[in-house]
């Protein structure tokens, strides 16, 4: 028997879905669709997990197109962007008990993918939702089946895209496998309040230089190798270099939103998102371009 005050697995989902409450992330909002729901619970593992911002816009990519296309798969006409429609259920089950359970199961499977230290509170607010965060099933005539099926063929669609998520190209998740070096070395750091600052030692004026912080802490480059990401849309990071082609998208109204609604926007906001991080993260490294401090302390 476990001694009094041990963390049974009853006391870590309580301590789990007490953490999440205290970050927002639960309960569900009322009305709220499950999709909301569960984008809620993905922010609440960004926060903790602290990713870099193109990371975090690929895992939020991946969790939002596992719920699109169980949502999808309930759909007379949707298309799944990965699955297609190999999973289209009959009009018999197009209802929104399965639709929402599908989605549950597809949004849990992704995002213990992308935020494995986020185990125990996703299967807490799997239980807290009334699902099973065990049921292994993969049989797509079942809800849960089918939104497991979903979330292993996104996750494989991701395994080779060149974000080097689970270190196969250079050991360390997420690490660069391209060798990237500072063109500049390193900014010691210096306080308004001092009288004098180390010299300035600078390869290329024009060039970003690593800033060293108040705690000694050397500034990186955050994933570097990002602009070898495989995008959803793009063609390619570089494919808007030269500005051509930009079009103006629509603002868009979220008021008394369906879970449909809910599952085609955050699908295509967030894999937009993920697109312009790579091409961000290209730009930064192709002009890798001079920090404001350098270039003050330089013409100073």
């Amino acid at each position: 028997m476990p001694k009094t005050g041990s963390l049974t697995p009853v006391r870590l989902m309580g301590l789990a879905l007490t953490l999440l409450a205290l970050i927002g992330a639960w309960p569900p909002a009322a009305g709220a669709s499950v999709v909301s729901d569960w984008n809620k619970v993905a922010l609440a593992e960004v926060r903790l997990a602290k990713q870099g911002p193109p990371i975090v816009a690929r895992s939020l990519a991946i969790a939002h197109t596992c719920m699109y296309d169980a949502w999808a798969s309930y759909s007379d006409k949707a298309m799944g962007a990965v699955v297609g429609d190999s999973m289209r259920r009959p009009a018999a089950e197009r209802h929104a008990a399965n639709r929402k359970e599908a989605i549950s199961y597809a949004a849990y499977g992704c995002l213990r993918n992308v935020f494995p230290g986020g185990e125990m509170r996703l299967r807490a607010a799997m239980t807290a939702m009334g699902y099973n965060p065990d049921n292994p099933s993969v049989d797509p005539n079942s809800p849960a089946g089918l939104g497991n099926s979903v979330a292993i063929a996104v996750i494989a669609s991701r395994q080779n895209d060149g974000s080097n998520q689970y270190g196969d190209l250079a050991p360390g998740t997420y690490k660069d496998y391209t060798g990237y070096v500072a063109q500049n070395g390193p900014l010691p750091y210096c306080s308004p309040q001092w009288l004098a600052c180390s010299p300035l030692v600078i390869q290329d004026e024009y060039k970003w230089q690593p800033l060293y912080n108040d705690q000694g802490t050397l500034q990186t480059f955050i994933a570097p190798q990002w602009e070898r990401v495989k995008p959803f849309a793009l063609t390619s990071a570089d494919q808007f270099d030269d500005l051509q082609g930009l079009k103006s998208l629509p603002a868009i109204q979220r008021d008394n939103n369906s879970t449909g609604r809910d599952a085609k926007m955050f699908f295509a906001m967030h894999n937009a998102s993920f697109d312009a991080g790579i091409a961000a993260w290209h730009l930064k490294r192709k002009f890798e371009g001079v920090r404001p401090l350098t270039a003050v302390r330089f013409l100073k």
